[in-house]
């Protein structure tokens, strides 16, 4: 199935779920310094409800980002307020910020049906130093059938 349409944020737009050591908002994305803990970050996405008159299915989603004695354990995909698909046990951390690679993005299958609204929702799990995550740019590819 080809891509009917590829939607992209910027990475400013993510916020943190519980305070953070520090937030750094500049042109190339957000910055949030950690506690050592397990923190969510939440990035929302506006797609079309209909796309050549049809509802658009989500096949993949991405999120470039950064990180710095952080790693990502969790990437949860929902629609409005349904979760819809859940990525755990994850452990990746390092600088994959400029370019889609194997460490950013995840295939969503079945394609899901998006009807209220994507948000991607990220767990990072801070260690005992201080770290950080950069997010740069988030985007998603729907097909339609």
């Amino acid at each position: 199935m080809a891509i009917k349409a590829a939607m992209w944020v910027h990475g400013i737009i993510a916020e943190a779920e519980n305070p953070v050591s520090f937030v750094k908002r500049r042109g190339w994305g957000a910055q949030f310094g950690g506690r050592a803990q397990l923190n969510w970050f939440h990035i929302p996405m506006t797609i079309p409800a209909i796309l050549d008159g049809a509802r658009p299915q989500l096949a993949k989603v991405f999120v470039l980002y950064k990180t710095n004695k952080a790693v990502v354990k969790n990437v949860h995909i929902f629609d409005g307020p349904r979760k819809i698909r859940g990525f755990d046990g994850l452990n990746l951390s390092g600088d994959h910020s400029v370019t889609i690679d194997a460490w950013n993005n995840w295939a969503i299958t079945p394609n899901m049906s998006i009807q209220f609204g994507l948000g991607i929702s990220l767990g990072v799990e801070f260690g005992t130093d201080p770290g950080d995550i950069l997010f740069t740019s988030a985007g998603a590819d729907l097909i339609t059938l």
